[in-house]
């Protein structure tokens, strides 16, 4: 069966971002229905990457333009502009966590008769140099509506984010799905990982993410230790990439409040749902998120789940995970932390509804990109 090809742009392989991780998950389901991606990138492609390989017919651009970021964002819209004039795409499929970043790849596709797709992951601005984002954010919101023919959003707060205020733009909101047969309870992966890590019988608090300010683990190293100060038999697993400034700080503080012992990094790695399974309590205490995909995931693997109210309602999905104000509510954790008794029977019954699995995302994607095509 001869696919549709869609250009996918603004996710890669080598960051190993969130957004790719479920784009890559969710082609896969795309297949089905006669649909696959080309991909394009600021940055680059792995050609050697195990996990998240490129099918052999998808095609990747990678534009490489990374080290002077300036110059880079300049010249992409150029790269993309010879890519859309040399291929006959009929469909852009953008994921942002900004609309100054979508303009340089929206801008090209509407010059070439594309149909621009707009697919907002997040709710805030991250990083250095926030005035400057935020000024630049103000005004693409404004310019990005003229060249984009459909928004869709992880969330309802990431369908606000991505427009601008008192728009009467419509913005679809497709939650992010997981793939629900590769995340539940496993009771030998769960001994294996605790033996591994020499987690013994502590409680052990678990955090899955990039090691970044907005994800915020240092406000768990806090928490750690005022629970350790209270004499609780706890450990801390913090699952993700470390190697950022922010990752060093993190490691620093651990090393001068003596917490070695206690805290766990695993650095990136593809075994989250064991590592999960080792968990007791999950939490994500993010700044701001766009949806929060890996606490779904955990929940998926019965985990208690807290996350902070910056990530929006719908990343909680069933009754053992709740929102937590980050200043007010910090003794939910602790009285979690008190009451637990772990109940393997009650937790291999967690199961979550079919609605959010991968392929359900993907089935709402078709009928976007169908109504693009044959509009």
């Amino acid at each position: 069966m001869e696919k549709t090809k869609i250009l996918h742009a603004n996710d890669d392989n080598y960051n190993l971002g969130g957004a790719f991780i479920l784009t890559y998950r969710v082609e896969k389901y795309l297949r089905k229905f006669g649909f696959s991606y080309d991909y394009v990138t600021m940055d680059h492609f792995c050609v050697d990457s195990e996990k998240y390989a490129i099918d052999s017919d998808d095609k990747t651009y990678s534009a490489n333009l990374r080290k002077n970021k300036f110059i880079g964002h300049v010249l992409l819209p150029l790269y993309v502009d010879r890519i859309l004039k040399r291929e006959n795409y009929k469909i852009i499929h953008i994921d942002t966590d900004s609309a100054w970043k979508a303009l340089l790849y929206a801008m090209p596709a509407r010059k070439n008769g594309v149909q621009v797709l707009v697919h907002s992951h997040s709710t805030g601005i991250d990083g250095k140099c926030k005035g400057i984002k935020n000024f630049c954010e103000f005004w693409a919101k404004r310019i990005l509506i003229h060249y984009c023919n459909v928004y869709i959003a992880c969330s309802e707060d990431a369908a606000k984010w991505i427009v601008p205020p008192n728009s009467n733009i419509n913005v679809k909101v497709i939650p992010n799905g997981i793939e629900l047969k590769e995340f539940y309870y496993d009771s030998f992966e769960r001994k294996e990982y605790r033996e591994k890590y020499n987690l013994g019988k502590s409680i052990v608090l678990g955090n899955v993410g990039l090691l970044t300010e907005n994800k915020n683990q240092e406000y768990l190293i806090e928490m750690l230790e005022c629970l350790l100060a209270k004499k609780y038999d706890v450990k801390l697993l913090l699952v993700g990439k470390d190697d950022t400034s922010y990752g060093e700080k993190i490691k620093n503080i651990v090393r001068q409040k003596g917490l070695e012992a206690e805290v766990i990094f695993t650095g990136s790695t593809s075994n989250v749902r064991q590592l999960m399974n080792a968990m007791d309590i999950y939490i994500q205490p993010s700044i701001f998120e766009g949806f929060g995909l890996v606490s779904v995931e955990a929940q998926a693997t019965g985990l208690m789940t807290f996350v902070s109210q910056s990530l929006p309602k719908e990343s909680v999905i069933c009754n053992w995970a709740q929102r937590f104000n980050l200043v007010s509510e910090k003794n939910v954790i602790e009285k979690a932390v008190c009451d637990y008794i772990f109940d393997e029977d009650a937790r291999l019954k967690k199961i979550v509804n079919k609605k959010y699995g991968i392929e359900y995302m993907a089935e709402q994607e078709v009928d976007i990109y169908k109504s693009l095509i044959y509009k």
